[in-house]
């Protein structure tokens, strides 16, 4: 059961930072796109 909820912790840290990294690129493109226009 341990291993089952440190599993389940471990995915939900992954997609948090993969979701944090995604918002960041988003930001950093539209920035990017601004700044070149």
């Amino acid at each position: 059961m341990s291993i089952f909820l440190s599993y389940k912790y471990i995915v939900n840290a992954i997609t948090f930072k993969l979701k944090e990294a995604l918002y960041y690129l988003k930001c950093l493109s539209h920035i990017n796109y601004n700044y070149f226009l």
